[in-house]
């Protein structure tokens, strides 16, 4: 039984102004025989592969686990799950899925799903087919609504076609929650889940996890910022959902145990600057650290009595290897701080920014500022920090503190800062 969690306006709980039902989407959690896609044709419990309609001899999408591409995430949740690829040939996959009932025009709708990055998905190309390559760079998850099954959708010009939403690059290496709001200029009775590549980019090797989604569940559209309770509700009990909608009043909890948690993955190198910020899929139980003596603490201004929105605190002792983003043993000890003052403050949310010296060129600094940035975020996340409370932003060289450039300037423009957004 699939518990999730979804954040609501009260008007839902307390008002007949929502009268859309709950709108399924049948296997969820794409439950199924784990086949890989080239060796055999795609067959997944009501979903369908779009990608023979609008490619031609492009092999299926994946069903895993079964070690295929020397990919070996376990699921989300059940049993499988689903993976899709973008080549570089420029084809990409897609599912289709006939819903039970249409998404109404003019409804909105919330909708979550579990991603994933895979950082192995290893396999060979149609142009060079003795030799593989690793699908593994970040790509953007649409959500299509349309009126007929595996709709050609390339453009999005297709009249009968719909893009009711777009993920931002998918790059955590770990599975993680992604919230979708969605409101259809017109009805729909497909659904269709496609891996693209991200904006403004060529075509390339990158693939997308998916995993335990939700159905579609009606929200009002009036007051989007009105967001107040986080609620765990049985979602699997439709026609209980429904039934509550209608009488206006709220869904009945379910007691139930939580899953046991999964380790996440180390993350990779990706390529945007600005991280996505969504809702972790599970959060570990927080260890706090003992306090130090105050003779002890390396980032003193980091007091919950003095801090203040839009501090930046410059993050000391923290080491990584030349030219990546792989944080040395001795940094532990400031992003231990860091966590322990997080975990204690849970009203709290920083921006781990990333900035590098000026020599380089800007693409380089933009990739190194942004990955040693998130490898700070990954750290605290691990640890049990909520990344709904982390956002990560490599600047490059655009912000030095010392425009010289002797060794004393470099060392200081290279540095990690923690910027407080909120408290």
């Amino acid at each position: 039984m699939s518990i999730r969690y979804f954040i609501f306006p009260l008007l839902f709980l307390l008002s007949n102004d929502v009268y859309s039902q709950v709108v399924e989407l049948k296997n969820k959690s794409f439950e199924g025989i784990p086949r890989q896609g080239a060796n055999s044709q795609f067959m997944l419990n009501h979903w369908f592969d779009c990608g023979k309609w609008n490619f031609k001899s492009v092999t299926p999408p994946d069903v895993h686990p079964g070690g295929f591409w020397a990919n070996n995430y376990e699921p989300s949740d059940g049993i499988s799950y689903l993976g899709l690829v973008g080549r570089p040939s420029g084809s990409y996959e897609s599912v289709c899925q006939e819903l039970k009932a249409p998404l109404e025009a003019d409804q909105c709708y919330a909708f979550s799903i579990d991603l994933a990055l895979g950082e192995s998905y290893w396999s060979a190309t149609l142009a060079d087919s003795e030799n593989e390559i690793n699908f593994d760079q970040p790509l953007v998850l649409k959500i299509w609504g349309s009126s007929t099954a595996c709709t050609k959708i390339f453009s999005g010009e297709n009249p009968r076609t719909e893009l009711l939403a777009e993920s931002v690059p998918i790059s955590n290496n770990y599975w993680q929650e992604y919230i979708f709001t969605i409101t259809p200029k017109k009805s729909h009775k497909y659904i269709t889940l496609e891996a693209f590549f991200v904006p403004g980019q060529d075509s390339y090797g990158g693939n997308i996890l998916l995993d335990n989604a939700t159905h579609f569940f009606p929200i009002p559209c009036d007051d989007e910022l009105a967001i107040i309770e986080v609620f765990t509700q049985d979602l699997d009990d439709v026609d209980g959902y429904n039934r509550a909608i209608k009488n206006g009043t709220k869904p009945k909890k379910k007691k139930t145990k939580k899953k046991p948690v999964v380790e996440e993955k180390p993350v990779v190198k990706e390529e945007p600057v600005v991280a996505a910020i969504t809702k972790p899929k599970e959060e570990k139980e927080k260890v706090i650290p003992k306090p130090k003596k105050p003779e002890e603490i390396i980032l003193t201004e980091l007091d919950a009595k003095t801090i203040k929105k839009g501090q930046i605190i410059n993050v000391k002792k923290l080491f990584f290897a030349a030219d990546t983003s792989s944080i040395s043993e001795d940094s532990h000890e400031v992003l231990d701080e860091i966590y322990a003052f997080l975990a204690q403050n849970d009203q709290v949310i920083i921006e781990v920014g990333g900035h590098t010296n000026t020599i380089p060129p800007h693409e380089f600094c933009d990739k190194l500022s942004t990955e040693r940035a998130k490898s700070v975020a990954s750290y605290l996340i691990k640890k049990g920090i909520p990344a709904s409370r982390i956002k990560f932003k490599g600047y490059g060289k655009r912000n030095p503190l010392n425009k010289k450039k002797t060794a004393s300037a470099r060392a200081m423009n290279q540095r990690v800062e923690i910027k407080i957004l909120s408290t």
